[in-house]
């Protein structure tokens, strides 16, 4: 029994070396520590603290020959079958005094105990830069929300059941298993980062990449504060997160409508603003298009506002004295401030930028020569989200808001503006976006680290 309990401390005590030793490539003071973690995802399995504390606190994951035959005995009539182990007697039991022990009794795939204990431990990792990490529904994190000390804090927390520890409520056995599979997430994890050659960077490569960054960075960018109550308006721009797969890959919106209210048409509107289409002449048939439109308009580029079907939708820009002459009308679009302290809108530049709009009078205006073709743009598609939605997606990590210029949306949109103004998030923001930017089906590679659960 003594060699026994001897090895299984060795045991604990190679695990807890190869485990930091498999963190410190993500953890502080490694420089790409920020950009290693921000690679850390999860899927959308999530439980509450009230959820996790009703599935452990009560000790369904100890053993139950360890927990349960010092409770109350078995029934008498089970307490005399001798067709079956006490051991298959006493889960018999559990399970019809408690039907959840049935779940761990058969290895539910989203609450058999390491999945449990592994899930939570990687929620709290992600969301390591939050006050309230319980209660977090973060899938991914950009590097900027990264907490580069959280990854090494938890596992130190928790093999030396420190304040807080979660795994002590869990059967060694348990625990060495979630042990081996963080090493392995971790470990995958970075030989896909060497793959993309986060790694290989010398001092003086690492001086290559900061001036790239600040050639490459957009200016008048700026992150929105956290509530987003603060920031769902018109004019608040998002960026996809470099994870972000599916139509919003690599994609930039600007809100245009944002309400709370579940009445009538509550919600949020907004367009995608980098990715070109066809010209208005390919879009709309030049027979089915009135001839001052076609002669002012065919060969504007069209932009894909997103995956919801719409009419087509004008955006131009003119000096505000001049909007009133030219009768072309529209909603003025507002450069979000940065901070309570700061107000700026587009309506104190040279010129505003109006969403929709007369598209007829703004035909006569270019043909007239009063208003410069240059200055219209016109986009199809549109993407929206039901009361609530797009706050839980930020809340998950998939979009950072960001004020921005409104220009953007009616300039002549260049290929890299994804890059750009990821670029102007900071420097690890930047590193990683360079290494991804091209890497699509790369990305695809970068599973979250709790989906090797589902395969079959």
């Amino acid at each position: 029994m003594a060699q026994s309990s001897t090895t299984n401390t060795l045991l604990v005590r190679r695990l807890y070396r190869t485990l930091l030793q498999a963190a410190k490539p993500f953890t502080s003071p490694s420089a790409d520590a920020a950009i290693l973690t921000s690679l850390l995802s999860r899927t959308d399995v999530n439980y509450t603290r009230e959820e996790f504390d009703e599935l452990t606190l009560n000790r369904l994951y100890k053993n139950p020959l360890e927990f349960y035959d010092k409770e109350k005995p078995l029934p008498q009539h089970m307490a005399r079958d001798l067709s079956r182990s006490y051991k298959e007697l006493r889960e018999s039991y559990e399970i019809s005094e408690n039907p959840s022990f049935a779940n761990i009794i058969e290895g539910d795939e989203n609450t058999s105990p390491h999945r449990l204990l592994f899930r939570w431990l990687l929620k709290e990792v992600i969301a390591g830069g939050l006050d309230d990490a319980a209660s977090s529904i973060r899938q991914q994190s950009f590097p900027s929300q990264v907490d580069t000390h959280c990854l090494r804090n938890i596992i130190r927390r928790e093999f030396r059941f420190d304040g807080g520890a979660v795994s002590p409520r869990f059967d060694e056995k348990t625990r060495r298993q979630v042990a081996f599979t963080a090493i392995h997430a971790l470990n995958d994890k970075l030989t896909y980062a060497e793959s993309l050659g986060i790694l290989k960077d010398s001092h003086t490569n690492l001086a290559r990449r900061k001036r790239r960054n600040e050639k490459q960075r957009a200016k008048h960018i700026s992150p929105l504060p956290l509530d987003p109550a603060e920031y769902l308006k018109a004019g608040c721009f998002l960026i996809a997160h470099p994870l972000l797969l599916g139509f919003f890959h690599q994609s930039v919106i600007c809100l245009l409508e944002h309400t709370e209210s579940d009445e009538g048409n509550g919600g949020t509107y907004g367009l995608v603003v980098n990715r070109i289409g066809n010209t208005l002449g390919e879009v709309i048939r030049s027979d089915s298009m009135p001839e001052k439109l076609s002669n002012a308009f065919s060969a504007c580029p069209v932009r894909e506002g997103g995956p919801v079907h719409v009419s087509l939708q004008m955006v131009h820009a003119c000096e505000p004295e001049q909007q009133e002459s030219l009768g072309v009308g529209g909603t003025v679009l507002t450069m979000l401030p940065s901070s309570n302290d700061i107000t700026s809108t587009a309506i104190d530049s040279d010129r505003a930028i109006y969403f929709q709009g007369n598209v007829e009078e703004a035909a006569d205006a270019v043909v007239a020569g009063d208003l410069k073709k240059e200055n219209v743009s016109f986009y199809v598609g549109a993407s929206c989200w039901t009361v609530g939605q797009l706050q839980n997606e930020i809340e998950r990590g998939f979009w950072y808001p960001v004020s921005a210029p409104p220009e953007i949306v009616l300039d002549q949109p260049k290929k890299d503006l994804w890059l750009s103004m990821m670029c102007a998030l900071g420097e690890d923001e930047a590193n990683l976006t360079h290494l991804l930017v091209s890497e699509v089906d790369n990305v695809h590679e970068c599973n979250p680290c709790d989906s090797f659960f589902d395969e079959k």
